[in-house]
């Protein structure tokens, strides 16, 4: 059995995360950028407007297998300010998938989930292995109870059904909602 290091993120795994990313998601991320996309994975991750994050990664043989990654920011929720996280994405190397990963990785999240009075984290995915796990946790329900949601399948026609003013901002705002 291969030995797994599961391990908090260390400055200079950049690169090898966002190698990891384009090769999960045949590209990441997936909207036009005026950067590169290790620019735009430092200015998400790194350079928030908290300068807060919480990133995992598997290593194996030496190589960064598996990250999962996401970042804070304060949000107003009714009269309440909360501190939640955004953006979570989770990527697996395709030679490394159901080897048992995800679960040593929840464990290292939830240490630091623990740590940072996060609230709520808001997520979304289409990966339906995603969505049943996620209802599955135990995780405690958000503090306010959602009202409304809205999932739209496409966000490019979306975008393109209504005219807006920043085109990149919007996109970067619907996808990581």
């Amino acid at each position: 059995m291969e030995k797994l290091q599961v391990r908090s993120y260390r400055p200079g795994d950049e690169e090898e995360i966002v190698g990891l990313l384009k090769l999960v998601f045949d590209g990441w991320p997936r909207f036009d950028l005026k950067s590169t996309s290790l620019e735009h994975w430092k200015w998400e991750y790194l350079d928030n407007q908290l300068k807060l994050n919480a990133i995992v990664v598997t290593v194996s043989d030496n190589k960064i297998i598996r990250c999962n990654h996401g970042y804070y920011l304060r949000t107003k929720i009714g009269e309440s300010s909360f501190l939640c996280g955004y953006g979570e994405d989770v990527a697996v190397h395709p030679d490394h998938r159901r080897k048992g990963v995800y679960q040593k990785m929840s464990i290292k999240k939830k240490e630091l989930r623990e740590k940072d009075d996060r609230k709520l984290s808001i997520r979304t995915s289409r990966n339906p292995i995603m969505t049943r796990r996620w209802n599955k946790s135990d995780r405690p329900p958000s503090p306010q109870t959602i009202v409304n949601l809205v999932r739209i399948q496409d966000i490019y026609k979306h975008l393109e059904a209504m005219p807006v003013k920043n085109l990149f901002l919007m996109k970067t705002g619907f996808i990581l909602a």
